[in-house]
């Protein structure tokens, strides 16, 4: 992730960048403020996350915004399947710290049990899977999002998962592909 203060006005630009540097678009600011940060609460960091997961999501779920930014994105509009993974796995590790119980339970309270369950299985099976991308070139990058089977099941909880949260994935879409 990737800061930068827009001086004129002091707005504080996120741009979701993976490891590896490939830029992400997210769909809207996620914190709008520079002089905000350090005074938020836990409960204000702990929302922001929970956003930041629910728009990993989408992006894991949405075949449109898949074909648009990781079949046919541009040099300055891409996205990059590892780091989308990375990018969740990272999101579910901010609500399992274990310096800060109550985030799991925030989340459990905000998406449901049932959600949860389905989150903490999707990050154990990517973490026990975590080699099938590597065969994968961006020549190749089609049949990933078109046909392996992994990245379909992925795919489908991702979905499965916003639909417990009664996230509208089709508006995101809208917006998004």
């Amino acid at each position: 992730m990737a800061l930068s203060v827009d001086s004129a006005d002091n707005r504080l630009t996120i741009q979701l960048i993976g490891p590896s540097g490939h830029l992400r678009r997210p769909s809207e600011p996620l914190i709008s403020d520079v002089r905000h940060i350090k005074e938020m609460s836990e409960e204000e960091l702990t929302e922001i996350a929970y956003r930041n997961l629910l728009e990993t999501l989408s992006y894991l779920a949405s075949v449109k915004v898949q074909e648009k930014y990781i079949i046919g994105g541009t040099k300055d509009e891409y996205i990059v399947p590892d780091d989308l993974l990375e990018d969740f796995l990272s999101e579910v590790e901010f609500f399992k710290f274990e310096k800060f119980p109550n985030r799991i339970n925030w989340l459990k309270s905000k998406a449901s049990e049932k959600a949860l369950e389905s989150i903490e299985e999707l990050y154990y099976e990517i973490k026990a899977n975590d080699s099938f991308l590597e065969k994968y070139t961006h020549e190749s990058i089609s049949n990933l999002i078109k046909s392996d089977p992994a990245w379909l099941k992925l795919r489908d909880s991702s979905a499965h998962i916003l639909s417990l949260c009664k996230f509208d994935l089709e508006s995101w879409e809208k917006e998004n592909a």
